[in-house]
């Protein structure tokens, strides 16, 4: 990174800082989120206008399936009974934000994928893991506080401390992304956060697939691990108990209102559809801001009908449809189709964690809206451009190859 360039791309960086530093004290729900996206999308906008350069192509499958989401979620509004403007407005606003997120992927790409930038986020992302672990022990935000839990660490930030130990060219710095990443291992171990934490975990195995032997001592050391315990020397109580007493005790059989009330959410959605829908409203969605009804469970402190919904397919094909489904089924198909090239030595390290982070927008959709986490959000962005630049170099000649042309 350069000078002004740098400078420029650093203000992305400062909005996502801002978003989580928010989110981060607040885990029961984001206080004000609609204003601290806002201020998220500013920080892009800044960025572009003081970098002073064109503006760069997009990805044509992909503006063109947000483009038809919001279309058709527009259209689709005056068939239902419902319409509360606040809604319609955050449903619109997110995937305009995603359009932001390309624009802004394609435009700082070579700033955003080069190590020290990738260095930088991780190092704010902890700061910010050690903030938030603060602002639970005090209970900064007593209206938001949630029974101990809070946000991040952030997988992201696991992700690139996992491929800092990895790619290491020095003993020493090996050793500091190695006790970095342990000790964040830990607080997201304590954060009460499974998903943050069970993500985290993947990319800690992902960044070390390349390597053979890591993984084969990996597996040796587990195995040993389960073979000690089973003959009684040593013994791993303490962590069965650990799970048994926070909100990770679905890892030893357990289970919560919290997540199965997502899974019940979606039988809700199927509801809806099979028995509430017009064949319109199947095909194309119920519109932006659409509500829907409790049907299998109530939920507590909320009475009538509902706007958010967890699980991102759900969402996106309530509201929008076949269109939303299939904008869902080509993210889903951007992160698999790159996985074996973001395994092998192909793509630079800041490359693969932006790709970590479009892997975990993928995985996380199931479990929550990605749209609504703007770091992820630009990672899906970030890969999309990267694929872009990639299909673009190999239609192109040599001397020729390099922009972003539009797929």
């Amino acid at each position: 990174m350069r000078g002004g360039k740098e400078s420029a791309a650093m203000l992305v960086l400062l909005g996502l800082a801002a978003w989580d530093l928010n989110d981060a004290s607040g885990p029961k729900a984001v206080p004000s989120a609609t204003l601290f996206l806002g201020i998220v999308a500013a920080c892009f906008v800044a960025a572009l206008v003081l970098s002073r350069r064109s503006a760069q192509p997009i990805s044509r499958k992909a503006e063109m399936l947000v483009v038809a989401c919001m279309v058709t979620g527009l259209v689709m509004i005056p068939f239902r009974p419902d319409f509360v403007a606040r809604y319609v407005v955050s449903d619109i606003g997110l995937l305009l934000f995603f359009l932001l997120c390309m624009v802004v992927a394609s435009t700082f790409l070579d700033e955003l994928t080069d190590t020290r930038f990738v260095a930088w986020f991780v190092g704010v992302y902890i700061v910010i893991a050690v903030v938030a672990y603060v602002a639970a022990a005090v209970n900064l935000r007593p209206a938001y506080y949630w029974g101990g839990r809070w946000d991040p660490p952030y997988f992201m930030m696991l992700g690139g401390l996992s491929l800092f130990a990895r790619h290491a060219k020095t003993a020493p710095r090996r050793g500091l992304a190695i006790a970095l990443l342990a000790a964040m291992l830990v607080l997201g171990l304590t954060s009460g956060n499974r998903t943050q934490f069970a993500l985290g975990i993947i990319f800690v195995v992902l960044a070390w697939a390349s390597n053979v032997a890591v993984m084969y001592l990996l597996g040796i050391a587990t195995v040993t691990v389960v073979f000690l315990q089973q003959l009684g020397v040593i013994s791993v109580g303490w962590l069965a108990s650990f799970f048994d007493d926070s909100r990770f005790s679905l890892l030893s059989g357990g289970a919560d209102d919290s997540l199965m009330g997502r899974f019940r959410e979606v039988d809700d959605i199927i509801y809806h559809v099979e028995h509430l829908n017009t064949p319109a409203q199947t095909l194309l969605g119920r519109g932006a801001g659409a509500l829907w009804h409790p049907i299998t469970r109530s939920l507590d402190g909320v009475s009538g009908d509902v706007y958010y919904l967890h699980v991102g397919p759900a969402h996106l094909g309530y509201r929008f449809g076949i269109l939303g489904l299939a904008l869902f089924a080509y993210w889903c198909w951007l992160a698999l189709s790159n996985l074996r090239i973001a395994l092998e030595t192909e793509w630079t390290l800041g490359e693969k964690f932006w790709y970590l982070g479009a892997l975990g927008f993928c995985l996380n959709f199931f479990l929550q809206n990605s749209l609504n986490d703007p770091p992820a959000t630009l990672a899906m962005a970030v890969l999309i451009a990267i694929t872009a630049r990639d299909q673009a170099r190999r239609r192109q000649p040599a001397e020729t190859a390099g922009s972003l042309d539009p797929v």
